[in-house]
């Protein structure tokens, strides 16, 4: 009952206990921004969220490790998050009020068992960085395209087939990480994506690439590994910022590898 009594508590770290509740007078803690759960899979979350949503000045929150099968609808009350680390919780969706934390820059729910994502998603204008690598998504809903501040987007080890188109609206995007995936083809409005620096794109099942692709002015990192690809684009000439390629483990030609040499930037450095 005494932690009501500290006031001027900003940050709090609970992580890695047995805790089974939470003291109702956490809730007097208005000036807390922090709180730090991570690991206390005893708690009930339904109800300790409706105490940390009275919490008006909470701006990060990190539930990760906490054997949540589903996330509690009461997650949309928490308006003010500016970071939400939901990561290796064994569920399989996030809730539609997901879409109520408008604030959010950073959402992490990776390392869970995602295979679908609410449309709801696409109202956090906010976000830039978002990391749902190793889940089970094998798709992606055309929301993501609204995302407009997006600059780092994490996909790594999922079940992706195929890309909406929308995702060419991702103007800020720096990052793209969709390697370990089941990509069979890519989409032309990938070209869209002028400030990307780094697409990694290693072990999908890529037997080709969209020639829009010379479009990304910006690039400097570019993975295509372990993919089926037995040649580029020739317009890949244009990538001149370029200054890593791996294209290892594709069935590139002796021949072909030379020409792709000669394509690149001076001072590119290619593995196959």
């Amino acid at each position: 009952a005494q932690i009501g009594k500290l006031k001027n508590l900003t940050e709090l770290d609970l992580s890695e206990n047995r805790l089974t509740t939470l003291p109702a007078q956490l809730g007097d803690l208005k000036s807390l921004t922090k709180l730090n759960l991570i690991a206390n899979y005893r708690l009930n979350f339904e109800v300790s969220l409706r105490l940390i949503s009275e919490l008006n000045n909470l701006t990060h929150l990190d539930l990760a490790h906490n054997k949540l099968t589903d996330i509690p609808v009461q997650i949309g009350e928490l308006t003010n998050l500016n970071s939400l680390d939901l990561s290796g919780n064994p569920m399989t969706t996030l809730p539609a009020q997901i879409g109520n934390l408008t604030n959010l820059i950073y959402l992490n729910s990776s390392s869970s068992n995602l295979t679908t994502l609410p449309a709801q998603i696409g109202n956090l204008k906010n976000l830039t960085h978002l990391d749902l690598g190793y889940n089970e998504l094998t798709n992606l809903p055309v929301q993501i395209g609204d995302l407009e501040n997006l600059t780092h987007l994490y996909l790594i080890r999922n079940q992706l087939t195929t890309l909406p188109a929308q995702i060419g609206n991702l103007n800020n995007l720096t990052h793209l990480d969709l390697s370990r995936n089941q990509l069979t083809t890519l989409p032309t409005q990938l070209g869209h994506l002028k400030s990307l620096t780094y697409l990694d794109l290693e072990f999908n099942q890529l037997t080709e690439l969209p020639t829009q692709l010379e479009e990304l002015n910006n690039l400097t990192e570019l993975d295509l590994s372990g993919n089926k690809l037995s040649t580029l684009p020739v317009q890949f000439e244009k990538l001149n910022n370029l200054t890593e390629l791996d294209l290892g483990s594709n069935p590139i030609p002796k021949a072909v590898r030379e020409k792709i040499k000669s394509m690149v930037p001076a001072g590119c450095r290619v593995e196959f």
